[in-house]
């Protein structure tokens, strides 16, 4: 049935490597698949319990958290996936992670202190309470080292392990939010906390599991440091201008708006922008540690570019459909917008199609992330701008809208970019997926 599917749309036989592709891919899909269904039963409960207020301060948690961490990662968790895929041999992997977690382990101490230096300046910025700001950096952290344990497992590629492992967190979200509702809490802790719990749990437990294994390492080597800064110096400025253009919507929302509009932006949100990032995550565990390993990427977007009015087609009409049943279940608190929807629908389709490409570029090396690095930081600067004059006038809609015109700008350029990196894609017959 796959190798039928690949043929009709691809019009070529499957081969040994995509094959491997697909198996690994399958593999992680349906432990994502599990986890996707658990976080999701997570947000919908929460916003019905919460209400549109009480559910807008965890989103803004959310979101606060999510760019907290990014001085703490500091790009390295790209690097170590990039460089541990390239190789089989062990103690050049090893060799690759003790060093990328003595380098995270640094950075993270130092923006936790900074972080606290300037607590009442990131309160008055991002309109939060003390107590928020307090939480959004233990989630921060604890996602640190969540995010630094999958990215072992996608460098290692342990892809049935990374496929055990997601579910896991889910359930503990729901456990923990179970535990929470019976307790009758009905403010924003009922949702941050069982975050910061499952981000801790899970990613202390894959650790372990990796010590287990003597695939851990906590040495240091000083060429392998230089290697990963440099390349990691390109995923920071990825990550902080991908970082501003995912989360500027809802901090804007907050401080033109209020937190009732927060709520029903992260309702839109979740069910469409967030469920595409969510799908393109699970791809890309498989998908980015696998090119990586290519000399020649251009096979790769040749197949993406002859599917692509298939996926945008498909894309926009499969999240509006979901987008109309994840509303219902909101509840009435969340009013439901036919032209929002299909606004939040392109815009997630828009989203996964930069995704693909950024990554694409990523692989080739510091040649690609260079660009990728100037294309993010084009969109960042473009949805901060728009988000100023769009969101006063009309509201999440303007929110959305300015995330549509970013991700569109950033395909522009990365197409635009394409033959600087990869020349053209004619160039030779694509083989690296047969």
């Amino acid at each position: 049935m796959v190798s039928s599917g690949y043929r009709a749309i691809l019009k070529e036989e499957i081969g040994p490597e995509a094959k491997n592709f697909i198996n690994n891919l399958l593999i992680v899909t349906l432990g994502s698949g599990l986890a996707s269904l658990g976080t999701f039963a997570f947000t919908i409960l929460g916003g019905r319990l919460l209400g549109p207020e009480e559910f807008g301060k965890f989103s803004l948690i959310q979101s606060v958290a999510f760019i907290l961490y990014i001085p703490m990662l500091a790009g390295f968790g790209v690097g170590l996936v990039k460089y541990a895929s390239e190789t089989s041999n062990l103690l050049q992997q090893k060799k690759i992670l003790g060093t990328t977690f003595r380098l995270t382990a640094l950075t993270t101490v130092v923006s936790v202190i900074v972080i606290l230096l300037l607590r009442p300046w990131i309160i008055e910025i991002f309109s939060i309470t003390p107590e928020m700001l307090i939480i959004a950096l233990f989630v921060s952290v604890v996602y640190v080292l969540s995010s630094m344990a999958n990215s072992v497992q996608r460098g290692l590629k342990l892809m049935k392990s990374y496929a055990v492992w997601q579910p896991v967190y889910a359930f503990i979200l729901l456990v923990l939010f179970g535990v929470f509702a019976f307790l009758r809490v009905d403010s924003f802790r009922a949702m941050a906390l069982p975050l910061l719990v499952a981000y801790g749990i899970t990613g202390l437990g894959i650790m372990i599991m990796l010590g287990v294994r003597n695939h851990l390492s906590f040495g240091y080597d000083y060429n392998t440091a230089k290697k990963l800064m440099k390349y990691s110096f390109f995923g920071l400025i990825v990550l902080i201008s991908s970082s501003i253009y995912t989360n500027v919507g809802r901090i804007f929302v907050a401080h033109y708006l209020t937190f009732s509009d927060v709520g029903v932006y992260s309702a839109y949100f979740g069910s469409s922008i967030n469920l595409g990032s969510i799908l393109f995550l699970t791809f890309n565990a498989v998908f980015f540690p696998t090119i990586s390993g290519y000399e020649d990427q251009r096979p790769v977007l040749a197949k993406f570019e002859r599917i692509l009015p298939y996926f945008v087609i498909g894309g926009i009409t499969g999240v509006f459909i979901f987008e109309s049943i994840a509303l219902r279940l909101f509840g009435e608190g969340y009013p439901r917008d036919i032209w929002l929807m299909v606004l939040f629908a392109a815009t997630t389709v828009l989203n996964i199609w930069y995704l693909v490409y950024s990554n694409v570029f990523n692989a080739k090396g510091l040649r690609g992330a260079k660009y990728s690095a100037v294309t993010v930081v084009i969109m960042a600067l473009v949805i901060f701008s728009l988000s100023f004059g769009l969101i006063p006038i009309f509201g999440v809609a303007g929110a959305v809208g300015a995330s549509a015109i970013s991700f569109g700008v950033g395909i522009i350029f990365l197409r635009g970019f394409r033959q600087q990196v990869f020349g053209r894609l004619n160039d030779q017959p694509p083989t690296n997926l047969n």
